[in-house]
């Protein structure tokens, strides 16, 4: 079975229309937007490009248990509420696991890491989710695991392998963090230090604006996305964890792919079309490093950037279209 941007054929693809994934008319940045102030301090994690590393047999790792999200910034699309495994600096990989009722898994070819070239053959196996995980790692939103890759014989730079084993290291004596609820205290804490009322922000917003649009109003809405990434670095040992929030108006129009709709402003944007015109906003990324036991290591953030984006109408390609 090839194995490419999608997941084989068999599972039921779908359009992952998630808080991170950028929408025909979304108000959030694609890639390329056109940045209005110097840009951030590029964070290792968030990436428009899938990038991947060897793995070896036997790794240590975060598996996301919903990773859509991420998946779907970078146009990769697959099984809804797919999980993901993250080890070192890099994307989210898929991973499959072993049916519960062998009959009912897939039949999988994979790339193995040794010899070169090689490939291992995999049955009974279905793409890992938080159902189909053992019962041990579907508790919170992430969990800090040692795997079996591929039948311990290690993956290449691909996007996809087979778990064979996966035990679960948080919450043991070498490994005592909670990593679900480091994850959640640390999203708590950024949402709180930074939103479109915090100091800074709302200034750097209406500079953003005057940029973008001059004199004109922004017809709104306001809206905010809120985006985690996390990895464990094996040679450090210590997690690596991403916190980007950007924050977004902009002067829209809506169509439905000839002309400007008149629908009053009250209408469902579904019944007035596609949503279009001039985005802007403005972003930050925070970066902790955090130890096994959960201390916080580090904590850095980047500047606040500020960015603008043109939606086309619905009858035009461009940027902002995916």
């Amino acid at each position: 079975m090839d194995i490419s941007r999608r997941l084989p054929s068999i599972l039921a693809l779908v359009s992952a229309a998630t808080c991170a994934s950028v929408e025909a008319h979304s108000p959030f940045p694609p890639p390329g937007a056109a940045a209005l102030s110097s840009a951030d301090r590029a964070p290792v994690l968030f990436r428009s490009v899938p990038q991947f590393a060897p793995l070896p047999g036997k790794v240590v790792g975060v598996i996301v248990l919903d990773a859509q999200d991420a998946f779907a910034a970078e146009e990769r699309f697959g099984p809804a509420g797919a999980s993901g495994f993250a080890s070192g600096v890099g994307s989210y990989r898929w991973f499959y696991v072993a049916a519960e009722d062998p009959g009912k898994g897939d039949d999988l070819t994979v790339n193995v890491g040794s010899p070169k070239d090689a490939v291992a053959d995999f049955s009974g196996v279905v793409p890992a989710t938080r159902r189909t995980l053992p019962r041990a790692i579907r508790e919170g939103v992430c969990r800090l695991a040692e795997v079996e890759v591929n039948g311990g014989k290690g993956s290449p730079a691909d996007e996809v392998f087979v778990a064979t084993r996966i035990v679960p290291l948080d919450r043991s004596p070498e490994y005592p963090l909670d990593l679900s609820e480091v994850v959640a205290r640390a999203r708590t804490d950024w949402a709180a230090r930074f939103h479109p009322d915090s100091e800074g922000v709302a200034r750097s917003l209406e500079e953003a604006r005057r940029a973008a649009l001059g004199d004109a109003k922004p017809t709104g809405p306001l809206e905010t996305l809120r985006e985690i990434r996390v990895t464990w670095l094996p040679r450090e040992r210590k997690i690596l964890l991403e916190l980007r929030t950007t924050v977004a108006n902009g002067r829209y129009a809506f169509g439905k792919g000839t002309a400007p709709s008149d629908a009053a402003p009250g209408s469902k944007p579904d019944d007035r079309g596609r949503r279009y015109g001039t985005s802007y906003g403005v972003r930050r990324t925070e970066v902790l490093e955090i130890s096994p036991r959960g201390e916080i290591l580090s904590r850095s953030s980047t500047p606040i950037s500020l960015w603008k984006e043109t939606i086309p109408p619905p009858n035009q390609a461009g940027p902002g279209i995916r």
